[in-house]
């Protein structure tokens, strides 16, 4: 095999258990939103139990293709537009009352005043998915504006099948920001129950259970908690 078969290899060991270290689970990211708060749940009290998250083999080639792409494209607009003021994978931490956000923005042109976040999806076709992921994707880009409120935003969701791109404009919306922010207090509350209950497992299953199920099934059968969730809310609905 070559270096590079050998290099992609270890790539994909390393993507299918991120380790996640410097996690911290009472900060929020702009990329959870429109997640299933069960999932964020999950996600912050797996990490501190196991300390990585575990995907399965698809999703995480998919995730490596993914990065290679923004890699590609962050590299090309440093390089092509040397004349403008420019930042790539810049990093925002701000706090809105009680939660912490913190993030990290693809591109921003300081110039022209944009923020620029790229996507990439395999369903670029499916009309009902790619329409989803257009609103999921400005509530997402939205997070990031509420720190750069007057700049224009935008979305570009590339095909990593065939090639092809949308570009989607994006201007900041308070209500949005608040809408969402509301979403990730209702996940940080349930997690500090669980911490002041010493991180009894009843009680996270409760608080599972108490959060709203994700109304797509497409999320609920790629989640990586999917297992430890039906198997805590089976739990929690069946005990007295």
């Amino acid at each position: 095999m070559s270096v590079l078969y050998d290099l992609l290899k270890e790539i994909l060991d390393r993507k299918m258990y991120e380790r996640t270290d410097n996690f911290d689970p009472t900060v929020f990211y702009p990329s959870e939103v429109g997640q299933c708060l069960r999932k964020l749940f999950l996600k912050r009290i797996f990490i501190e139990n196991k300390g990585y998250i575990q995907f399965s083999e698809r999703t995480a080639k998919q995730f490596i293709v993914g990065e290679a792409i923004h890699k590609a494209l962050k590299d090309y607009v440093k390089n092509e537009y040397s004349q403008k003021k420019i930042e790539t994978e810049k990093q925002v931490s701000y706090k809105f009352l009680d939660l912490k956000i913190n993030g990290i923005i693809d591109i921003i042109n300081h110039t022209d005043k944009e923020i620029i976040e790229i996507k990439t999806t395999s369903r670029f076709y499916q009309n009902d998915t790619l329409k989803h992921l257009e609103a999921l994707y400005r509530r997402q880009l939205n997070m990031y504006l509420h720190e750069y409120p007057n700049y224009n935003g935008y979305v570009l969701i590339i095909d990593r099948v065939n090639g092809e791109f949308i570009e989607i404009k994006h201007n900041y919306d308070p209500d949005m920001f608040l809408m969402d922010i509301e979403l990730f207090r209702k996940v940080y509350k349930a997690y500090k129950r669980y911490v002041e209950s010493n991180r009894d497992p009843k009680v996270a299953y409760r608080e599972i259970y108490s959060l709203p199920v994700s109304p797509r099934v497409f999320e609920c059968r790629n989640c990586p908690f999917y297992e430890y969730c039906l198997i805590a809310c089976n739990y929690a609905s069946s005990s007295p």
